[in-house]
């Protein structure tokens, strides 16, 4: 089997504010991506979901977000301002170094290269198509790395 060097999630930590690997923990990267693209830039007020009717914050967040989101944002963050900022090139890069660690975690524990995509995109969000550009462009690295 191939060996591949993993990422190093450590070059791109900084890259990424601690506020958005909360996001992530709490929403997944899909429902981050799409929080930070709605809202990327704003300081949000997240009540505690106490009042339903005639809110309107909890209304827009319902509206972009959905409600599921939206309770998990009120739980984790109710009665807080929060920042979210609109970094997306990050949030991508930091995305992506985790599918590859993820994808050749899988692979060294014997899957195949298709059950790995087919767990993990739905995960992060991705069409096969582009996880496979992603590992391509992982692999022609690596090898390029072996001729130096």
């Amino acid at each position: 089997m191939n060996s591949h060097p993993k990422p190093d999630l450590a070059e791109i930590e900084d890259l990424v504010q601690p506020i958005v690997r909360e996001f992530i923990t709490l929403l997944g990267y899909q429902d981050t991506e799409k929080l930070i693209q709605k809202f990327g830039g704003i300081t949000f007020r997240v009540r505690k979901g106490k009042r339903l009717k005639d809110n309107r914050r909890r209304e827009i967040l319902v509206e972009h977000l959905g409600e599921e989101v939206t309770k998990k944002l009120e739980g984790y963050f109710g009665g807080e301002d929060v920042y979210i900022p609109r970094n997306m090139h990050a949030l991508r890069e930091y995305r992506n170094q985790h599918f590859l660690n993820d994808y050749y975690a899988l692979i060294e524990k014997g899957e195949s290269a298709r059950f790995a995509l087919l767990k993990l995109c739905p995960i992060y969000g991705v069409s096969d198509r582009w996880a496979q550009n992603l590992v391509a462009k992982q692999n022609l690295s690596s090898q390029q790395l072996d001729l130096l």
